[in-house]
């Protein structure tokens, strides 16, 4: 028999005990809203499926320069795709998304809470650029998608979760709508 989902008050015990009361409001929201099992009232173009912390700015973009720490990214693109072209000719790290649209395959270096040590080790600087974020909690990988190819709606399960693109490979004409205005 599997273990049980923690509730979310267990889990706000825990956050108290090592992180004390102040500064802990919105998750003592997101927590009541979860253990509730209602979904809330979205911002609009907010689909959060699992768990929701109120109070987020919602947009459809950010601006890389509002996180100090995507600048040792953009400044690395050359040597990470040095290193794409590495981990595609070792075929390591496969992953076809095929159920969220049509021609996208990944190279996970972070997947399921687990890092994918195949990726990892051929993808030095990408690896620790990854692992320098304290940023965890979703996937990370080299994300292809072939011409022609496009990615259907879907979202994260958290909208505190924020997803971000290194545009390596650009073709003509490509495209990221998220939202308006399209980039």
């Amino acid at each position: 028999m599997a273990d049980a989902l923690p509730t979310g008050a267990s889990v706000l015990d825990e956050l108290h005990a090592k992180f004390g009361v102040r500064g802990l409001e919105r998750i003592e929201q997101a927590l009541t809203i979860y253990d509730s099992g209602e979904v809330p009232p979205l911002p609009d173009k907010q689909y959060s499926q699992a768990l929701y912390v109120p109070g987020l700015t919602a947009k459809p973009w950010h601006e890389a320069k509002d996180f100090a720490w995507w600048t040792p990214f953009e400044d690395a693109t050359p040597e990470v795709l040095r290193e794409l072209a590495i981990v595609e000719k070792a075929d390591v790290g496969y992953t076809d998304w095929a159920g969220y649209g049509q021609g996208w395959t990944g190279r996970a270096f972070y997947q399921q809470g687990v890092w994918q040590e195949a990726t990892c080790a051929l993808a030095p600087v990408t690896t620790a650029l990854l692992r320098s974020t304290r940023y965890t909690q979703g996937d990370f990988l080299y994300s292809v998608i072939k011409g022609g190819g496009f990615i259907g709606h879907h979202s994260g399960q958290c909208n505190a979760i924020l997803s971000t693109h290194l545009a390596l490979i650009i073709p003509p004409l490509s495209l990221i709508h998220i939202s308006e205005p399209t980039r």
